[in-house]
């Protein structure tokens, strides 16, 4: 066996010297550009966990209101079932918005309330015998019903009050020994 070892020339050494600090020059490179790129995905990869434990744990409290929304009956909707009286009011639809408009803002606070926790005999009252006023008429409201679950149905009476007729009747007050003693000095 015969091994033929020849004399690299000056230039031919250059150049594989050339060869071996780009090579080198190159991998230090590229290990610096995959670095830095496993270093962005690392971060980006911890942001993502944190976003997803966050996000599991809004799931979870969802999840528990819907479970406890489902153990507790909640007032989710408030209905208005009005009646008018039969007399001839100019925008007849337009006053009935208006009237469960008012009954609706009465009863604004029921809402998302558990229906357990309601008193039929206190809601009844919130809207009974009150006094409002809409489009220019007067009326007092007459609960005829309610109707208490998850839909709360209030059966309602709007009496019309004219302009010139006085709901509340007028009680006078006489002393009886002022007016005795008045009546005895005339």
């Amino acid at each position: 066996m015969r091994f033929f070892f020849f004399i690299p020339n000056k230039q031919f050494t250059q150049h594989l010297a050339l060869f071996t600090i780009g090579v080198i020059v190159g991998a230090v490179l590229t290990t610096l550009a995959i670095g830095y790129q496993m270093e962005k995905i690392h971060n980006e990869n911890s942001y993502l966990k944190v976003q997803l434990d966050e996000k599991e744990n809004q799931i979870k409290a969802l999840e528990d209101k819907v479970s406890e929304a489902k153990r507790w009956f909640i007032v989710k909707e408030i209905e208005i079932d009005l009646e008018l009286p039969q007399r001839n009011f100019a925008d007849e639809e337009n006053l009935k918005i208006k009237i469960e408009e008012q009954v609706k803002d009465m009863l604004k606070n029921i809402r998302g309330k558990r229906v357990k926790e309601l008193d039929p005999q206190v809601i009844w009252h919130i809207v009974d015998k009150r006094k409002i006023e809409a489009l220019g008429y007067h009326f007092t409201l007459q609960v005829k019903g309610v109707l208490v679950s998850e839909k709360i149905i209030f059966y309602v009476y709007a009496k019309y009050i004219a302009p010139n007729q006085q709901e509340e009747p007028v009680i006078i007050s006489v002393n009886v020994k002022k007016l005795n003693s008045e009546t005895a000095k005339a």
